[in-house]
């Protein structure tokens, strides 16, 4: 894990270990802190790296499943690791891949030139970290089509799943009309809200979960914020993936996504859920057919929560980890 304090790790995996890695918090306005953490802190990491490897590979494990990191993307791990392992790539690194994410126009032109420079040293190393990985897989076929034209790499797709005896159907009044969960920001969607919410006027209760700094929300307390919402809705720009749909469907709560990027494969439209363009206009004939419609509600409520239960939760998910693994690394 990385952080000591990493939240209920216990109940997740029989055995942790930390291994710490002292990096500088970057805040801006200190130009050499930045050239440390860009430059310096690299090389640090890719020797932990190699050290945590070693230890891995002494432990006899069958196979090690490996996430990104926050620092690199694709870790310096795949480089030193001889156990046979997985790589889950959520999506490319943004910052080199996402034409959305691009270099800032506010800024002078040193900055620029060096903000390029850094941006593609970063590109180098995690296309170089990912090449040693024995098998990739990633979280839809959105991301897996993506992976491929980043990297050349084939992914195998492995969906994820949610825990439905957290996520589950309470008997809760409902205080809202919708429900958005995400950070108030144009990749977030929240523009596209705002539009929807003009259109309905004053005549619409809606409720923002976003990420506040210092603050947690648990499983247990987002469960009880879908239940108290007639509808919700997923609007990120090009999402690699988000469990936001499936957390609302587990809890019987129709989502109403917009039509692109990863999520869309989460909703089987007007089954499950529905799937509309980004045009304000189109999403709010929807959810007002939704607000107006209690029966409606509940029969696609229940058809998403029946859905979660037969294939989008844990337990089918690692199901889907472990036929992986047997297929592609002989075990």
């Amino acid at each position: 894990i990385d952080s000591e304090k990493e939240n209920e790790v216990e109940k997740v995996f029989k055995n942790s270990h930390f291994y710490k890695f002292n990096f500088k918090k970057y805040v801006g306005g200190n130009f050499f802190l930045k050239l440390y953490k860009d430059l310096i802190e690299p090389f640090k990491l890719y020797a932990l790296h190699k050290r945590i490897a070693k230890e891995i590979d002494a432990g006899g494990f069958d196979f090690i499943f490996v996430h990104p990191s926050q620092f690199t993307h694709a870790p310096f791990l795949l480089r030193f690791l001889k156990t046979p392992h997985l790589y889950f790539c959520q999506e490319p690194l943004r910052i080199a891949h996402d034409p959305i994410v691009e270099v800032p126009k506010n800024i002078n032109l040193i900055k620029k030139i060096y903000e390029i420079f850094i941006r593609n040293l970063r590109k180098e190393i995690d296309s170089s970290n990912i090449s040693y990985a024995k098998v990739v897989i990633t979280n839809c076929n959105y991301s897996r089509d993506n992976i491929k034209k980043a990297y050349g790499i084939k992914a195998w797709v492995c969906y994820l799943g949610v825990d439905p005896s957290v996520f589950k159907p309470l008997d809760m009044e409902k205080e809202y009309d919708l429900i958005f969960v995400g950070d108030t920001i144009w990749m977030e969607g929240f523009d596209t809200l705002q539009k929807i919410v003009d259109l309905f006027g004053k005549n619409l209760k809606v409720k923002i979960v976003k990420p506040e700094k210092g603050k947690h929300i648990t499983d247990t307390e987002l469960a009880r914020e879908y239940n108290k919402a007639k509808v919700l809705v997923v609007l990120g720009r090009f999402d690699p993936f988000s469990m936001i749909p499936w957390e609302g469907m587990s809890c019987g709560v129709v989502p109403v996504v917009v039509n692109e990027g990863g999520p869309i494969e989460a909703v089987k439209n007007g089954k499950t859920g529905y799937l509309v363009d980004r045009n304000a206009n189109e999403m709010k004939k929807i959810v007002e057919k939704l607000l107006n419609q209690g029966d409606l509600r509940k029969k696609i409520g229940k058809a998403g929560r029946d859905d979660v239960l037969s294939y989008w939760n844990w337990e089918k998910s690692s199901e889907r980890v472990i036929k992986i693994a047997k297929e592609t690394l002989k075990l």
